[in-house]
């Protein structure tokens, strides 16, 4: 069949790992790039939203290049990831034309009320959340939605051979790949006496003071922060506050890699997708993050044990070809090969 995805597209996104996925399963894709703002322009991104108006106009434009994307496609199901932009008008006139038209939605409740989410969901053919919490809120509303944790790509999230370079670039005795959001900084007095490295964007004020020579400069995705997530003696988790029971996507790019992982919080999902303690270890707050950095550190065959047995988990259980599968399994069944 073929597919048209609509998401964000870059290496390492989400729409990007469902597209090798579906891929992988002998279906044809077509991948658009769908995002937050319209990535052509970072400068006109920006600027939009702050001049009157024009952020209306903005997000008309982008639904009409995904009602151009779908016709000129003429897919048999459109897959949404996230969607933020995307109008009911728009979800509505494409499934009245008779195309099933779903939406994997990869974040917390906290970006629901965000834009178009809650106007669009009564007009998806199904809507799928990682969030068993949110699963329930929505449909005790009378929603369609279905539970769909997130996952890994055994072939980008795998055991990496590092040279020399590579590992002096991207080891470390800790490492804490994300966003530098506030909430992340509290960690930060707790890891102060490690070696710490820090990637992702809008670290450098807040790392300056605490890690001066933590923040990399940079963030990683896809194939390049595989490398980080193996070089890493320890992977920090830093659990949002947005995931109430659901598992975010680091806990299962970790566990491919068989990096050893601590998750700052235990949502609720989190006991159903791996063995806490013997595959992905928790830290409910900084006092006991530090004891079990203090313990594994000094213990490297317990350390390599527990990421290998966290990635024999997701490399069985959790990847994006399964997640793919079951979501055909509920939109069009019978569509997907047999392996």
């Amino acid at each position: 069949m073929r597919v048209l995805i609509l998401g964000p597209a870059h290496v390492g996104d989400l729409a990007w790992y469902a597209a090798r996925a579906l891929r992988a399963l002998q279906h044809e894709v077509v991948l658009r790039d769908f995002v937050h703002s319209d990535s052509e322009d970072p400068w006109w991104s920006r600027a939009r939203w702050k001049v009157g108006g024009l952020d209306r106009w903005a997000v008309w434009r982008m639904n009409r290049r995904v009602l151009q994307a779908w016709r000129a496609a003429r897919p048999d199901l459109v897959l949404v990831c996230k969607g933020r932009f995307l109008r009911p008008e728009t979800v509505q006139q494409i499934r009245r034309a008779g195309t099933p038209i779903v939406n994997w939605y990869p974040d917390g409740i906290g970006e629901m009320e965000r834009e178009f989410l809650i106007e669009c969901l009564p007009h998806y053919t199904a809507f799928f959340t990682k969030d068993t919490y949110l699963l329930a809120r929505l449909r005790a509303v009378g929603a369609d939605v279905r539970y769909l944790p997130l996952a890994c790509d055994p072939e980008i999230h795998r055991t990496v051979v590092l040279s020399d370079a590579e590992q002096r670039r991207c080891g470390s005795d800790v490492a804490l790949v994300g966003s530098g959001y506030p909430f992340r900084t509290i960690y930060l007095p707790w890891l102060a006496s490690y070696q710490v490295k820090l990637w992702g964007t809008a670290w450098r004020a807040r790392a300056t003071r605490r890690l001066p020579d933590g923040w990399q400069g940079c963030s990683v995705r896809g194939p390049e922060q595989a490398k980080v997530f193996n070089a890493a003696k320890i992977n920090v988790n830093t659990v949002h506050y947005f995931e109430v029971h659901g598992v975010n996507r680091r806990t299962f790019d970790i566990a491919g890699c068989g990096g050893f992982q601590i998750c700052t919080a235990a949502p609720d999902d989190l006991p159903t997708l791996f063995d806490v303690g013997r595959e992905v270890l928790v830290a409910e707050d900084g006092a006991a993050l530090r004891r079990l950095m203090d313990y594994y550190l000094a213990h490297e065959a317990e350390r390599q044990a527990i990421g290998q047995a966290a990635q024999r988990r997701a490399h069985r259980d959790h990847t994006y070809r399964r997640r793919m599968e079951e979501l055909l399994r509920v939109v069009s069944p019978g569509s997907t090969p047999a392996r």
